[in-house]
């Protein structure tokens, strides 16, 4: 469900935004603003039954991640444009 999984993103300068939930817009509309990094998070009723793995795509860095869990997915070049995500969630083994 939209409300299990909470996101922000990053613009230039590493500027972070807010973490959302429930679909909402993360970053900015019509102004140009690239974004440069995210982050990915699983609310707290199911972030034990469950990770976030996710990864991102650059257009000067490549392949960043996997990442996994709320850390920041940033490409290592400055303010360098993210283009393309992939998000996987993943059932914890039982213990």
């Amino acid at each position: 469900m939209a409300r299990d999984i909470e996101f922000k993103a990053l613009g230039p300068n590493r500027r972070q935004t807010p973490w959302v939930t429930d679909a909402k817009l993360c970053g900015t509309r019509g102004q140009r603003t690239p974004l440069t990094g995210f982050a990915i998070r699983l609310a707290a009723h199911v972030s034990e039954r469950f990770d976030v793995v996710y990864q991102g795509a650059f257009f000067e860095s490549g392949i960043v991640g996997p990442n996994r869990n709320g850390e920041l997915c940033v490409a290592p070049l400055p303010d360098d444009p993210l283009e393309a995500i992939s998000v996987r969630v993943v059932r914890r083994a039982a213990r």
